[in-house]
């Protein structure tokens, strides 16, 4: 694969291609820094997960230590080679000073570099762990954060969780009803503290066993009621994306061995 999804996974795995050198000869201006920076930023936070939205990559990254977000420019028409673009602005130190005046500041502040980083479907475009896609821009004289508009994805309820070990530690040995158990769990679930709407609460009945599944690549939540049972369903976040097991029911039945 040419890009590894990061969990939150993803990571989130840090080499930059062609600039060995980091922050030394050849940066005077900090913008090969900048750019080093932002690529460990980008590994160690969940902004590689599939989607044809540059602002589910955004909100990925508000809120962060870091790297702060101040542009954000989706595609007009996204497609597999790019969805958009986000602007981002690093505090790198400043230049020494190599004038003769001597009321200079010795140890300057630290001076902003703004790198504007394009993502297709799947991320950053080009290679993980490099600076494709990266280019050194002109920071401009606003550099307050900007906010990505709210998701209108489903969400997992906070309590999720919570809910559904609770319905099915209630659960009889057999006769289980999967639409039942489906209403009594949801009965139970919080609203998405980010205002988005509730995700719908899935439920398989196997035999005596019990998969509920809610949530969706990002916040998954799968339990499974069986002999042993109930347990909390662990999968990695790359089998949870589209066209692998996914978030469903079935998943928290038969999970997925973990990829090699």
């Amino acid at each position: 694969m040419r890009r590894v999804v990061a969990a939150m996974t993803s990571s989130l795995l840090l080499t930059l291609a062609g600039c060995a050198a980091g922050a030394g000869a050849g940066d005077a201006d900090g913008a090969v820094e900048a750019r080093t920076e932002l690529v460990d930023f980008l590994q160690k936070t969940a902004m590689s997960a599939h989607t044809t939205d540059v602002n589910d990559v955004a909100r990925a990254a508000v809120g962060l230590q870091g790297p702060r977000l101040i542009g954000i420019d989706p595609a007009e028409s996204p497609s597999d080679s790019s969805i958009g673009t986000l602007t981002f602005v690093v505090w790198v130190a400043a230049p020494p000073y190599t004038g003769t005046d001597l009321d200079a500041d010795p140890d300057p502040d630290p001076v902003p570099r703004c790198v504007e980083v394009e993502f297709d479907p799947w991320g950053k475009v080009g290679e993980f762990g490099t600076d494709d896609g990266l280019t050194s821009v002109e920071c401009p004289a606003d550099l307050t954060e900007v906010a990505p508009p709210p998701s209108g994805e489903p969400a997992a309820a906070p309590n999720a969780e919570e809910a559904i070990r609770q319905v099915l530690e209630a659960l009889p040995a057999d006769d289980a009803d999967a639409d039942a158990i489906a209403q009594q769990i949801t009965a139970l679930l919080e609203e998405p503290e980010d205002g988005r709407p509730l995700a719908e609460v899935q439920v398989e009945v196997d035999g005596t066993s019990v998969g509920v599944a809610t949530g969706g690549p990002d916040d998954c939540v799968m339990l499974v009621r069986g002999a042993a049972g109930v347990s909390y369903v662990h999968v990695s976040p790359v089998q949870l994306q589209p066209g692998e097991s996914g978030c469903n029911p079935w998943t928290a039945l038969d999970p997925p061995p973990p990829p090699h």
